[in-house]
């Protein structure tokens, strides 16, 4: 065998092998590392009993208005609540199972916190009260869409932001105007004290000629808003006003129940906040049926804007036949508010929300009926009325199916409404008949008892 060259063996040294060797060894090394997280297995949150509930109140509006009603519709036994007026310390207020009781010796006519513990908690209520302006209390939430609100004499609407917690909150406030968003300074990155309330006049802020729109988006912290509305017809009637409920998200189909009859004007306002061109169709809700009406075309809105029309040519005629309200659908989300001005009231409608199994609400004395619809199959449904102090007044069992409303006279003297539901959800306001002219609307929301907690798991390391 030859022998092979010398030069050959003296280029195969110890760095030769290193270059080779070294990097072999890392490659083999990174193969038996696992590189991969491991799975993170997401939960729905948990249901727990809810213990502690807090209503935000606006300041009254009206000397009728000057007390808060608070009442629960689940607790059985006396206990207290706290009431906050925010301007002072807060106070606690002895209340009764089963009865109404009034804030008149422990509140102010300004905003007030009412704050429920333990077995107060679940189905706490509360409300601002009169024949022909109302409104209940509402928990803090992150959205709050309101529909043709007012910026001119004529027609102005004053937002209210009440912070129920020591720490401030902040929120952003976008107005749509018919030809898009209007750009307000000091509405985005708006910082609310802690335990305070803004109000924010809009006839003063941002003077507008048209219907406007609002969305209104907490970035910190918890508010409850509001909007008051009031209109006049200037030289003909003195000024009326009520509290715009809000919606709490924009829909593709909601439903608006309560239609004062008489003569006057109703206005339908649409709120796009989308990105595309949204088509609105309406239909009418009567006790027969739910129909779309002839000479109303499809509406069209554009894109982060509004539209505000006038619909009582249309409907008029259908509120003296015995309609209920009006079915609103939607290709894309929106928002939607009738405002009706009939004789020398206004009475805005939003659109109501939707209950599961039982919902409740405040309602002052006087003539007024439950409006019920958007049922989707047939069922039943069971409503109970109580007077102030807790005597129950009515229990009727109700039919209710698809494609009709249902309208239910209730006593006169009843202060609290309940529905309880059997196989459907349903849409369900409470519409009130003043005696001086005058209407409100109180939409029933979902009894609670429950609330949710988010699943929470230790951070990867």
């Amino acid at each position: 065998m030859s022998e092979q060259p010398r030069g050959l063996r003296s280029r195969i040294g110890p760095a030769v092998v290193l270059s080779v060797v070294v990097p072999l060894a890392a490659l083999g090394a990174s193969l038996l590392v696992r590189t991969e997280q491991p799975a993170v297995h997401s939960a729905d949150p948990e249901a727990t009993a809810l213990s502690r509930v807090t209503l935000g109140c606006p300041s009254s509006r009206t000397n009728a208005t000057a007390e808060v009603e608070i009442a629960s519709s689940l607790a059985e036994e006396d206990g207290e609540v706290g009431v906050d007026p925010l301007t002072d310390d807060q106070q606690d207020l002895p209340v009764r199972a089963g009865a109404i009781t009034s804030t008149a010796a422990a509140a102010t006519d300004g905003a007030v916190v009412i704050v429920g513990d333990d077995t107060w908690a679940p189905g706490l209520l509360a409300a601002r009260l009169s024949p022909s302006a109302a409104t209940s209390c509402t928990e803090p939430q992150p959205d709050a869409w309101f529909a043709g609100v007012g910026a001119r004499p004529g027609h102005r609407s004053v937002v209210e932001l009440v912070n129920p917690d020591p720490g401030p909150a902040v929120v952003d406030l976008t107005l749509f105007a018919p030809t898009g968003p209007i750009d307000a300074e000091g509405f985005r990155g708006l910082r609310v004290p802690g335990r305070s309330t803004i109000a924010l006049d809009l006839s003063e802020q941002v003077p507008r000629r048209t219907e406007l729109g609002l969305h209104v988006e907490v970035s910190r912290g918890r508010l409850a808003a509001s909007v008051w509305d009031a209109a006049d017809r200037l030289g003909t009637a003195p000024a009326s006003g009520d509290w715009l409920a809000p919606q709490a998200e924009s829909l593709t189909s909601g439903i608006l129940l309560g239609l004062p009859r008489g003569d006057g004007t109703r206005r339908l306002a649409l709120v796009n906040g989308g990105d595309d061109e949204t088509r609105v169709s309406l239909r009418v809700v009567s006790p027969e049926s739910t129909f779309a009406p002839e000479g109303l075309d499809e509406i069209r809105v554009p894109p982060q804007s509004i539209r505000s029309i006038s619909i009582d040519a249309v409907l008029a005629p259908q509120v003296r036949a015995g309609a209920l309200g009006i079915l609103v659908e939607s290709t894309g989300p929106v928002a939607a508010a009738l405002q009706t001005f009939v004789g020398s009231d206004l009475a805005p409608i939003s659109v109501g929300p939707v209950i599961e199994a039982r919902g409740a609400v405040l309602a002052p004395p006087g003539p007024k009926e439950l409006l019920v619809a958007g049922a989707e199959r047939p069922g039943v449904a069971v409503v109970v009325s109580r007077s102030a102090d807790g005597t129950e007044l009515s229990d009727e069992r109700v039919e209710i199916g698809p494609d009709r409303g249902v309208r239910v006279k209730l006593p006169d003297r009843a202060m609290y409404v309940s529905l309880e539901l059997e196989r459907t959800p349903v849409v369900a306001s409470v519409f009130v008949h003043g005696t001086d002219g005058g209407s409100a609307v109180l939409p029933l929301h979902e009894v609670r008892a429950t609330g949710l907690v988010p699943a929470v798991r230790p951070a990867l390391p």
